[in-house]
């Protein structure tokens, strides 16, 4: 066989495959296959209550170490990000503020919708800013799986009134 022609063939089927391959449904990661046990997070004064602050330098910085809000009750969950973010404070007790920017991140887990949405879901990223800060913090939420919430490192947890 002509070297050319087999050229020709070669180059023909690894274009048929990365065909293939860029129109093949997209697969999410599971990233948990728990169930949610936590009805709620425990709260005071209109505040969570949190753990502490982190002492994991990703914590909440980035998409694979979230803020993980979810808890079974859905309708009590959505007001979990306003509340998160009244639980938290500037390094220096400053009032922060919050704004939802986007959602990214898709991935599958037990807590999201297997008919509906086949088990994926997404996080959602805000811009916390407080006075003195010279540009915006973004900070990664999960709504869907629950783990033990703290404030990102270089904030402070709010104080509650006992």
């Amino acid at each position: 066989m002509d070297y050319r022609i087999a050229s020709k063939y070669s180059t023909g089927l690894v274009l048929l495959t990365l065909c293939f391959a860029a129109c093949k449904k997209e697969q999410f990661a599971w990233k948990n296959k728990t169930k949610n046990t936590r009805e709620a997070i425990a709260e005071k004064d209109s505040i969570l209550v949190l753990e502490g602050v982190s002492t994991q330098s990703t914590y909440a910085y980035n998409e694979d170490a979230p803020v993980k809000l979810g808890v079974t009750n859905r309708s009590l969950a959505v007001t979990y990000p306003e509340k998160y973010f009244k639980s938290i404070t500037g390094p220096h007790g400053e009032s922060v503020t919050a704004r939802r920017v986007k959602s990214c991140c898709p991935f599958k887990t037990a807590n999201s919708d297997e008919f509906r949405y086949q088990n994926v879901a997404v996080l959602e990223i805000y811009e916390v800013t407080y006075e003195g800060l010279p540009a915006p913090i973004r900070v990664y939420i999960n709504f869907f799986d629950q783990g033990k919430v703290y404030a990102p490192k270089g904030f402070l947890v709010k104080s509650v009134t006992p």
